[in-house]
């Protein structure tokens, strides 16, 4: 859709193909939280922190994908809540070593 080059390299749909990824990941939380939570939880809770991944490939395929996001003002409000995100994420994991 949008090309982009990284270090040389051309890459043809990076930003859709972060969506389709977000949504496979998405798939595989849903599926082993239905069928792992209470037989394995450690690995339930190991694929469940992907979760962080899946919300860094939505947020710059909506970034630079979305037909929503042309308007300025939502491109704003979309920015402030992925910092809000990255903020609420930093804060999770510091507490999660600390506990």
């Amino acid at each position: 859709y949008k090309p982009v080059t990284i270090a040389g390299v051309h890459l043809r749909s990076l930003y859709v193909a972060l969506g389709i990824f977000a949504f496979y990941l998405l798939l595989l939380i849903i599926l082993t939280s239905l069928i792992l939570i209470n037989k394995k939880p450690k690995l339930w809770k190991t694929i469940h922190i992907s979760t962080y991944i899946v919300g860094v490939f939505v947020f710059f395929h909506a970034l630079y994908v979305g037909t929503d996001l042309q308007n300025i003002l939502v491109r704003y409000v979309w920015l402030a809540v992925g910092v809000v995100i990255l903020l609420a994420a930093i804060v999770r994991s510091y507490r999660m070593r600390t506990v």
